[in-house]
């Protein structure tokens, strides 16, 4: 009986591994959910696919010469990366002080994971899961303000301490200007205007409060359930593969392949604000705050809306100055902070102003001129210091 043929064994197993490296496999048989998000990475799977079957068949056809061959380039690749791997730690290629750095080490982007860290811990003793504690509904103290404040990451407080927040800031000016004040930090990651509504409607509204705040971020005006896409997507399983072994690598790669795929396809977090922002969303989105007003009406609401930028960039006025028609048209009661950045901090770079220059969320700086502009704001809607009792 002949021996088989080891090397053929080998390229057979990989033609197989080749045709099973599928997505229909990922999907429902490895129950990695769905793989891809766009046409761009199904073809760029195929195209892997197609590679690891044509690295079977000339392993099947050459044997030995094609396993050596195989072997070199995939050593010659890792020593590549090690090397990549090095000279990105040294820092030579770092460009974090320039307004469009070409990447972000790792280090950067582990520092909003360490400030998060205490912020999920609390979350998790939340009711809702906010970055708060649990609050009665109605107050125990008639002398003390109660103001509930409806946001996003923002609000959350991701990528900064909580003395950060710009919402424990609020409570604290308050507090130093002789008045008793509780802030209900209602926000959680990812919500929109319209999480904010429903959870507002279904849960909200039977608190006591005597002040509402939306507080509004540029990607609030999700209607349906879309997101930014990214060809890599940043913290996926991919990514964190990849960072467990050659984190600066990784970083490097995933923020190159994502520029490259921002600029020349229709992936990253700039193109999709685009999309939020065409005339057909910003309809259904006028739609939702009309819907807003006659809820907090109904429910004798006192409310507004606060523009909350994280940067003075040009382009994120633009973005307001499509809301706030939108707002006054509704007759929606908004403080826009955008001209206050401009004006008091528009000298000082964009990244000075964030979590950190790899985190957009607002920093030390852009905190606590929204505490200082929204409690002035109060002053003057809040002259009796009356809560609203819930009924």
């Amino acid at each position: 009986m002949a021996k088989p043929n080891k090397y053929k064994i080998i390229g057979y197993l990989i033609v197989a591994c080749g045709i099973a490296f599928h997505e229909f496999t990922l999907k429902n048989i490895l129950r990695f959910g769905q793989p891809y998000d766009s046409i761009t990475k199904s073809i760029l799977h195929l195209f892997c696919e197609i590679l690891i079957v044509l690295a079977g068949l000339f392993i099947v056809r050459k044997q030995r010469e094609a396993i050596i061959k195989l072997s070199l380039s995939f050593v010659s690749t890792v020593i590549a990366l090690l090397v990549l791997e090095l000279f990105l730690s040294a820092d030579i290629s770092e460009n974090i002080a320039s307004e469009t750095p070409v990447w972000f080490p790792p280090r950067y982007k582990q520092l909003s994971r360490q400030n998060n860290k205490p912020h999920s811990a609390k979350a998790k003793l939340n009711e809702y899961e906010f970055n708060d504690i649990n609050h009665d509904k109605r107050s125990t103290d008639t002398s003390r303000i109660r103001i509930a404040v409806l946001g996003d990451s923002f609000v959350w407080g991701y990528g900064v301490p909580d003395s950060v927040i710009w919402t424990h800031k609020l409570e604290t000016r308050f507090e130093e200007n002789g008045v008793h004040c509780e802030v209900l930090n209602w926000g959680l990651c990812g919500w929109s205007t319209v999480d904010e509504f429903k959870f507002l409607r279904d849960f909200g509204s039977s608190y006591q409060f005597n002040f509402l705040i939306f507080a509004f971020t540029t990607n609030d005006p999700v209607i349906d359930s879309s997101h930014p896409t990214y060809f890599i997507t940043p913290g996926g399983a991919v990514y964190e593969a990849g960072c467990s072994i050659l984190p600066n690598c990784t970083s490097f790669i995933t923020d190159i392949v994502n520029n490259f795929g921002a600029k020349h396809f229709d992936y990253g977090y700039v193109r999709w604000l685009d999309m939020l922002y065409r005339d057909e969303n910003l309809q259904r989105y006028s739609s939702l705050i009309r819907e807003i007003r006659e809820f907090c009406e109904a429910n004798s609401i006192n409310y507004a809306f606060v523009l909350t930028p994280e940067s003075h960039y040009a382009a994120i006025k633009l973005y307001f100055d499509k809301i706030t028609p939108i707002l006054e048209a509704n007759a929606v009661p908004y403080l826009d902070l955008y001209p206050y950045v401009e004006r008091e901090l528009g000298h000082i770079p964009n990244r000075k102003l964030w979590a950190n220059p790899s985190d957009g969320h607002p920093g030390n700086l852009l905190t606590e001129l929204y505490a200082r502009q929204v409690f002035t704001y109060l002053k003057h809607k809040l002259p009796n210091h009356r809560l609203r009792i819930a009924e």
